[in-house]
């Protein structure tokens, strides 16, 4: 029996990936289909992000000057380091507020200030001075600053973008960090540390990359002469802080068979096979492999996205969004007042339909031009983004349609009823659709095969004309609220799922929680969505989308 390696055979591994004029310079990709095109037609740099020393030696410098250090000298302190960069480049840019300040911090009077935020920020993420720090740990230190710093305990977001985690076999999409990075995000980039080597798999060899170990730098810009990015560690460790020092970096695009050593040095693969035809099909996964930096075997797999926390409200047909005390007035393309809008994760996209119109436009938050990007065939009711930012769903009459980011419609699949609100869940890589009347949540697959659907219990939605929907980052909870009163209610997605599976037993009706009965601007739990009366605005707010699978355990150091 002969083992296949195959593209992941759920997703299309064509779509084109790069900034216009930019990676497709750099890097081989796959055939897009036609309606697949470039992004964007700009650049993007960051001049002036700072670029923070993770190497910081404990001892006394030549003047007698006493310096803490950093545990271990602050050899795997990488992720603390790039973090810093992207918190204090906030700092800088209207969050003065929010912990390390605004400071020089290439000047001796601050290096010891900002060495002791660095070994805060390392004990918030669980930094270990031998092993580095998870890609989780990552993610929940900057949390916890967020928490304990941020301005009404909250300052920014954060959005984590690993595309292998539900399949998907297409790498990071660097084009919408870019774009992210335009709107004032910065990115922490993933760098894993890969070896072509051969195991065994079910008593088969299978040749695989291999995770040896990672880093973290923080993106500064994308151009045709690479990939932009300020590296902590490529200073000397020292007593003092080292000239910023932006770095560049060639990518080309490779796809592979991931693979990783677990707690125990047993080899895993990222992403488990599938069986075609009674032959292992292992999935292969998309990388950015970088040249012209230190190391020849180093690959982007990921970013991590910190965005300033914004209030996008639209009314009528205006969007404003506020960050801070800064506000910045949209206005939209075509006659109509917004009926739904979805942002995209990364914060660089604002995706809206107008009130009985069928056209689904991208509003590009850096430059303000919207472009209409496809026909959902009927009036819109719902959207909903997927992780990457790449794909649109609408919802419109009994259709929903996967709308390319960049235009045209990837696919489509007609519902038995109408739904009236969709929600991506993140954790499941799944849409969920609601029809209120019907009383029905239909699930499908993010290629918009349909897994089943399950009745509602309740009659809590019936004759709501206007509903808005989301999941939980955790993914234990699909919330829907009723635009008319206010209601909110929870279906537990464990529920969802179990009775999924279980299709061929007798029906069940899945039970539904009353959440809360308020005004008509009632909030959310998970934070994303408002309901006024009638409708007549909708506000969208910052939120966290986090790493699971694989990628969350790996570490940087």
């Amino acid at each position: 029996m002969t083992a296949l390696s195959l593209p992941n055979l759920r997703r299309r591994a064509g779509l084109l990936l790069a900034l216009a004029g930019t990676l497709a310079s750099l890097a081989t990709l796959p055939a897009a289909p036609a309606h697949a095109a470039p992004l964007s037609t700009g650049t993007f740099s960051y001049a002036d992000l700072p670029d923070i020393d993770q190497e910081r030696t404990r001892g006394f410098d030549a003047s007698g000057a006493f310096h803490a250090g950093l545990p271990g000298g602050g050899l795997n302190y990488c992720a603390p380091a790039a973090a810093m960069d992207a918190l204090a480049f906030l700092s800088d840019h209207g969050a003065g507020g929010l912990s390390p300040g605004s400071r020089s911090w290439t000047l001796a009077r601050n290096y010891e200030f900002m060495t002791g935020k660095l070994a805060e920020l390392g004990a918030l993420m669980g930094t270990d001075s031998n092993q580095g720090t998870s890609q989780k740990g990552l993610e929940a230190g900057l949390q916890a600053w967020n928490g304990r710093y941020g301005t009404s305990t909250r300052s920014f977001g954060v959005v984590a973008e690993f595309p292998g985690s539900n399949g998907d076999s297409r790498p990071p999409n660097l084009g919408i960090a870019a774009l992210a990075e335009g709107v004032g995000n910065p990115v922490i980039l993933s760098i894993g540390y890969f070896k072509r080597t051969t195991i065994t798999v079910g008593g088969r060899p299978l040749s695989v990359l291999m995770r040896t170990g990672g880093h973290s730098v923080t993106m500064t810009g994308l151009d045709a002469s690479g990939l932009g990015f300020v590296d902590p560690d490529d200073a000397p460790a020292g007593f003092a802080q080292s000239a910023y020092r932006n770095r560049t970096a060639g990518i080309t695009q490779v796809s592979a068979i991931l693979a990783f050593k677990d707690d125990k040095g047993k080899s895993q693969l990222y992403q488990s096979p599938q069986t075609v035809h009674g032959l292992p099909v292992y999935s292969t996964q998309g990388l950015w492999k970088l040249s012209g930096w230190d190391v020849d075997n180093a690959y982007v797999e990921g970013y991590t996205v910190v965005q300033p926390s914004f209030r996008l409200t639209a009314k009528h047909n205006t969007l404003d969004m506020v960050r801070g005390a800064t506000v910045a007035h949209y206005r939209l393309a075509g006659a109509g007042a917004v009926h739904d809008i979805a942002i995209s994760p990364a914060g660089d996209s604002a995706f809206y339909a107008l009130a009985g119109k069928a056209t689904v436009y991208r509003l590009d938050l850096a430059s303000g031009k919207s472009t209409a990007l496809a026909s959902a065939g009927a009036p819109v009711r719902s959207l909903a983004v997927d992780p990457s930012g790449e794909t649109v769903y609408a919802a419109a009459g009994r259709r929903v349609s996967a709308v390319d980011y960049s235009g045209g419609v990837r696919t489509q699949t007609d519902l038995p009823t109408a739904p009236g609100a969709l929600a991506y869940d993140r954790a499941h890589g799944q849409l969920d659709a609601v029809s209120a009347d019907a009383q029905r949540l239909t699930v499908l697959g993010a290629n918009l095969a349909p897994h089943g659907s399950v009745k509602l219990a309740g009659t809590a939605l019936r004759g709501a004309a206007r509903l808005t929907a989301s999941v939980d980052a955790a993914g234990s909870s699909l919330r829907v609220q009723r635009a008319d009163s206010g209601l909110l209610v929870a279906t537990p997605i464990s529920t969802v799922l179990t009775r999924l599976d279980a299709l061929r037993a007798p029906r069940r009706a899945v039970g539904v929680s009353r959440i809360a009965v308020g005004s008509h601007r009632e909030l959310s739990a998970g934070g994303r969505l408002l309901s006024t009366g009638g409708l007549d605005q909708i506000v969208r707010e910052s939120q966290d989308l986090l790493a699971t699978g694989p990628q969350a355990q790996q570490t940087t150091s």
